[in-house]
């Protein structure tokens, strides 16, 4: 996710795995196609909704607690609104 939360990148792995022995072309349209399978599917949609669920209902006490949690949760509200580009 870059610093303004408007993008998130997917990195290959050193092993082998969905990105080894292709082309250039054939990696990246291996990580379109996991990106979107990702933020598309219902339980990516679910486990975002259940941490912002249990961030709200942290404990928090202090000013530096309350700040913490606030930028969780833009974080995980962008998550949720994640689209798929180029």
């Amino acid at each position: 996710m870059n610093a303004d939360m408007s993008c998130m990148r997917l990195r290959e792995t050193k092993t082998e795995s969905l990105f080894a022995v292709k082309n250039k072309f054939e990696r990246d349209a291996t990580k379109e196609l996991v990106g979107e399978w990702l933020i598309k599917t219902n339980a990516f949609n679910q486990v975002i909704n259940d941490l912002i669920q249990q961030k709200k209902m942290e404990n928090v006490q202090t000013e530096e607690d309350i700040q913490i949690v606030l930028g969780t949760l833009r974080f995980l509200d962008k998550l949720l609104k994640l689209s798929p580009t180029h």
